[in-house]
Order: C-alpha cells, then structure tokens, then sequence
C-alpha cells in the first residue's frame, strides 16, 4: 500500500454517519462557536497518528503482531492484538446499526433492520475481502465520486445563511468550547486503526505527510458543514435537528432539483467505507496473528469477524438504544487510541533501556 493510499484509507475510515449529525453534538455546549469545537476536537486523531507514527518509526521491518509479540511476549502480545482486533469488530457492529438506522428511517422505512443490516455487511465483506490495497483503492474512488456532493453548501450558505450566528466569537466560553470539543472528539474516533494499517504501507517515511493531509481533508469538511448549519439555523433551533446537515439541504429549495437531501443521502449512505475498512483491519490481524495463510483462511476469519459485527449490530432496538449504545462505546475511541500507541512506546522505551545496561 502507498502512503496515498493510506491517506485515503484514513479519509474513508473517519468520516461516516458522524457526519450527519455533528453540527448539533458541537453547538449543544458551544452554542455559536461550534465550529471552533470542532477544528478543537480534531486535535484527538492528529495526536493519536503522530504517536502511531513515532511508534512506526522504531520497528520499520515488523507488523503489528510481530511487533506486539516483541515488546509484550507472544502472549501478551497475543493478547493486545485480540483486544483491539474486538474493538474493531464492534465498532463496525455500531456503523452497520447506524447506516442501517439512517437508511430506515430516510429511505427504505418498510425495510425490516435486520435486511439492510444484512446488506450493508454483504457489500462490506465483498470489498474488504479483496485486500487491502483494493480496499484502499476503493477508498479514493469513492473520495473523488463524493466530492461533488460537498459543494452542495455553497447554495445554502448564498441564500439562507445568516453570518450573526456565529458571533460573537468566543462568547460561549472556554468550557463550553473545551466541553463541545471533547464531545466531538469522540466523532473523530477510529484512527486506532493504524496500529495495523501503518504497518502495510510501503514507504513509511511519506505516512505522516499523508496521515496530515488526510486528517485536514476531514476536519475542513466538518468545520464548513458545522458553521453553515449555524448559519442556517441558528444555535438553538440546531439542538431541533437530528440530522443537521440533511435539514440544510431539506430547508433550502435548490433550482431544478428537488429533495435534495434525499439526493445528498443516497450519495452518503452507498459508501460505508468506515465498515469495510475496519474489517478488513480486524480480519487482517486475526489470519497474521494464527499464523494462518492468507489467501486460504483471510476470506474464512473475515466472515467470522463480519458475523459477528452484525449479531452485534442487532442488539439496538429502536435509535434511542442506538444512541445510547453509541455515545457509550465512543468512549472506547480516546481510550485505545491513545492507550495503545502510549502503551506500545513506553514497552519499546523500557526494552531499549534494558538492552543498553546489558
């Protein structure tokens, strides 16, 4: 994999349904400087792929598991391998519930969950099961046939913004910022995944250029978005609005095209990229850590893996248990993100010292 790739790779596994709704999550506490809580709450994946990318550095000829199995014992290392191979598992459980939610309720409402879920995880397995590389070169298809559908804020914010909603700059405060940002942050989750990812890239002295790019590409988008639907609605009538970003489109009558938020959705929901992705990482992990060969056994732990991220997708019920469930294991984001790369520099800092008093 190239290090462009990767890039897109990353691009693909942040942005997800977050999107849809994190105008409203950001302006809850922030009020009119939401859009400042969110260029904030970026800082988290930044300084998880700076600490990843450090970590890279020391161990250029291992992969993941090897180097787990280095730093902690092969059953330590084992061990931390499974843990985060799971908590990719159920992550992508909780994007299967989320499309598949979003999908009811704006698309196909006669459609039972289970099938769309069902769906959503077929497509899912077809695309991861081809690879990495394909899968990130999925990725950047699918970046440039999507990009069009990011220019469709310019109508809105020509005709219905109102720029007197974000002022005055700074007037929530800085704990409410402070509080929004942390909030949002957890939107950002996900960039755990380059525990494994940064391990396949080719040259790996182009990851962090690539990782930097990757991240402003999601971060402007999300800031842009959050401060039109400021513009558009106002702080308080946000809080009103599930989806924010598809009440924009529903409020603005666009010339020529009708139901443009249906238009912009059909566009969004096709593309369950952060589903693939992390699946392919967790399948990846699992066939290296049995030290299984890939092209016979990659497909077979794939499908287990898949499997049970849609069990576990089916576990809420109705978007009340969805949220909750989701707002719970966004926690988990910070915590592995962070914990891993830290966990993983302080074990190689601690064996390097050991090395040099022998």
């Amino acid at each position: 994999m190239t290090s462009k790739q990767l890039g897109f790779l990353i691009m693909g596994t942040l942005v997800g349904v977050n999107f849809l709704t994190i105008p409203r999550t950001a302006s809850e506490a922030a009020g009119q400087d939401a859009w400042i809580a969110v260029l904030v709450g970026a800082l988290l994946p930044l300084l998880v792929l700076v600490l990843i990318e450090r970590l890279g550095r020391r161990f250029p000829e291992m992969d993941f598991i090897q180097m787990s199995q280095y730093l902690f014992g092969k059953i330590g290392g084992s061990v931390l391998v499974i843990i985060l191979s799971l908590h990719m598992i159920i992550v992508v459980a909780r994007e299967i519930a989320r499309f598949a939610f979003l999908e009811s309720i704006f698309l196909l409402p006669l459609t039972p969950i289970w099938a769309i879920s069902l769906l959503i995880l077929l497509v899912s397995l077809y695309v991861a099961g081809q690879g990495a590389q394909v899968v990130a070169r999925i990725n950047e298809l699918l970046f440039y046939l999507l990009l069009p559908a990011f220019f469709l804020i310019v109508y809105p914010l020509i005709t219905a913004a109102d720029h007197t909603y974000l002022l005055p700059v700074g007037g929530s405060g800085i704990l409410s910022i402070a509080r929004s940002s942390f909030d949002v942050s957890l939107y950002y989750g996900r960039m755990e995944f380059l525990m494994v990812a940064y391990f396949m890239v080719t040259h790996k002295d182009e990851v962090l250029k690539a990782g930097l790019i990757a991240w402003g590409a999601v971060t402007v988008p999300y800031m842009l978005f959050t401060a039109a639907c400021l513009m558009v609605f106002g702080p308080e009538n946000l809080q009103e609005q599930i989806t924010p970003v598809l009440a924009m489109f529903t409020s603005v009558s666009y010339p020529l095209l009708e139901r443009m938020d249906m238009l912009f959705l059909v566009a969004w929901s096709v593309a369950f990229r952060p589903v693939f992705n992390l699946l392919c990482m967790s399948g990846y992990s699992l066939t290296r850590l049995l030290n299984l060969q890939e092209r016979r056994h990659y497909l077979m732990l794939l499908t287990v893996a898949g499997t049970a991220a849609y069990l576990f997708s089916l576990i809420p019920t109705s978007i009340v248990e969805l949220i909750i469930y989701s707002g719970w294991q966004g926690y988990t984001h910070p915590v592995v993100g962070l914990g891993y790369p830290l966990l993983y520099l302080l074990a190689a800092k601690m064996r390097e010292g050991r090395t040099q008093n022998v």
